[in-house]
């Protein structure tokens, strides 16, 4: 029986393959591939289907096996080809396939026989929203914001820019192409005229091993994937191998460390301006990353909904730095809300990895779990954990979060962390308050950490010992702090319920008022701080 080659076709995000029955025809009709096998992947789902990309992928992946299996003896090779979303889906199914998904048992022996992708304005960074016209941009952020508030839609969000699902792709597919592995060719067709996708954000597809990046003049994004005057000969091209590259891949600077350094609610920018500084004179071929992800208050601190925004932002950023320099060592420092940003993103994207993680005041949990993210997926080689001796926000607000439900939060920047492993994990202790470690006289020493993890041991330095008033906080903090809510809680409404229940009262006409302004200047405080 003569050996064929199987034609996989993955459609646009309507996941209808009558989408790509004209590009299957003119290459049955116009090239070689008249007597391959084809393979027309559906997943048809409505606009605001939740259906996860995820599974999605796995489908494809399990329909491309069971019809290799079916077909053993007539398939040679494949041809891999989505458009779209279409081509982010049909991604995650050879990843997953070549063992490089989140579990290897997902791996399937069909990925051996993919000698090329053809990707037809396939996302690499994922669809930016804030890349588009000013109307078009607004008008997507609040019906994206709609879609989150009411639970629709994540199928198409998965899509976006910073997504788990995107995310975890780029990081995934930038591990694979440095594996040092065979792989196969990729062709990524871009349109001139394509307005979702800007060439400097698929870098990453550009940069594999065996890619070929070709322009298509004057097409957009819909139109890339139909034959016509312009894109006949570059799809032809594209699955018969002979495509040849035409666009530029502009990638700016080559480091081989690049850090990290994510603020706290409070900004620490300064105490890590300095450390960058001291970093750069000592590394100068190095990358400083000194993002500001904008202020946030003890209000948005309290709003997991909102804190977790500034997760997908990190994990963009460092897929971002990690396409452009695929082959770099990453390092982090973080203090506070920037240690939940990074704990949180370990979790999140399994191959995230950094050499030497500092944390400065770490809100995550004690329970944290430190043994999978460093025994298992070798996400850090080696992590310090600065303490104050008396941190209220750690040792008191934290603690007192935790036991009332904020369980991704917790006391493992005071506590320390119920992962015993001194080998990987040490403590310094400072006296002070919540930025007691991020003082200059510690610079050095971070600077150090980071650099050699020379300064990883446990510190022998005399610490202040806390006040009482800390002590008892700790201790009982649980019982005291909803107690102080309720004694406020109470005095609001009887000052608001005055002139109902005392009109007797020469001033019960200023309880409402006052009542009133007792909560807008804690909500501004609040904001505030």
């Amino acid at each position: 029986m003569d050996l064929k080659t199987l034609v996989v076709l993955v459609p646009n995000y309507r996941g209808k393959p009558s989408s790509l029955a004209p590009l299957k025809e003119m290459l049955r009709q116009k090239t070689t591939l008249k007597n391959a096998l084809w393979l027309e992947f559906t997943y048809a789902e409505s606009l605001c289907s939740n259906k996860d990309p995820e599974i999605i992928a796995q489908s494809l992946s399990d329909t491309i096996d069971n019809y290799v299996y079916d077909h053993r003896d007539q398939v040679d090779q494949i041809i891999l080809a989505g458009h779209s979303m279409g081509a982010s889906i049909l991604r995650r199914a050879y990843l997953n396939a070549s063992g490089f998904g989140r579990s290897t048992a997902l791996s399937k022996s069909w990925a051996n026989l993919v000698c090329r992708l053809v990707l037809m304005g396939g996302f690499g960074r994922g669809f930016v929203i804030n890349n588009q016209s000013l109307i078009l941009k607004y008008s997507l952020s609040i019906l994206a914001f709609t879609a989150r508030t009411f639970g629709f839609g994540k199928m198409l969000l998965a899509m976006l820019a910073g997504s788990d699902f995107i995310s975890r792709l780029r990081v995934d597919w930038l591990h694979m192409s440095t594996s040092g592995r065979n792989v196969p060719q990729v062709v990524h067709l871009l349109g001139s005229a394509d307005l979702a996708i800007r060439p400097e954000d698929v870098i990453d597809l550009d940069q594999f091993p065996n890619a070929v990046p070709v322009g298509v003049s004057g097409v957009s994004h819909s139109a890339i994937a139909r034959p016509n005057q312009q894109t006949e000969n570059p799809l032809k091209r594209a699955f018969l191998g002979e495509a040849v590259a035409n666009r530029g891949v502009k990638v700016t600077g080559s480091a081989k460390k690049v850090f990290f350094f994510l603020h706290g609610i409070r900004d620490s920018r300064d105490c890590f301006k300095k450390v960058s500084d001291e970093l750069s004179r000592r590394y100068p071929e190095a990358k400083m990353v000194l993002p500001h992800y904008g202020y946030l208050s003890a209000r948005g601190f309290l709003n997991t909904r909102y804190r977790n925004s500034f997760v997908s932002w990190f994990i963009d950023e460092y897929a971002e730095y990690l396409a452009r320099n695929p082959k770099t060592e990453f390092y982090f420092a973080g203090h506070s809300n920037g240690t939940y940003i990074l704990g949180e993103a370990l979790q999140r994207i399994p191959r995230l990895s950094f050499e030497r993680l500092y944390l400065a005041a770490s809100v995550l949990p004690p329970k944290y779990d430190w043994d999978t993210a460093i025994n298992d997926r070798q996400q850090a080689k080696s992590v310090r954990s600065d303490m104050g001796s008396q941190d209220w926000s750690v040792g008191v607000l934290c603690r007192v979060l935790n036991k009332f439900g904020w369980k991704d939060i917790g006391t493992g920047g005071f506590d320390g962390f119920e992962f015993g492993d001194t080998d990987h994990i040490a403590y310094h202790r400072f006296t002070g308050g919540h930025g007691a470690m991020l003082k200059e006289g510690n610079t050095t020493s971070i600077v150090d950490f980071l650099l050699s993890s020379s300064s990883a041991k446990l510190d022998s330095r005399e610490v202040g010992r806390p006040s009482k008033i800390f002590v008892t906080f700790v201790k009982y903090g649980d019982i005291l702090l909803p107690i102080g809510l309720l004694l406020l809680l109470a005095i609001v409404l009887v000052l608001a319920t005055l002139p109902l229940t005392w009109p007797s009262l020469a001033w019960h006409d200023f309880g409402p008022p006052m009542a009133a302004l007792i909560v807008a200047v804690l909500w501004i405080v609040m904001g505030r701080f």
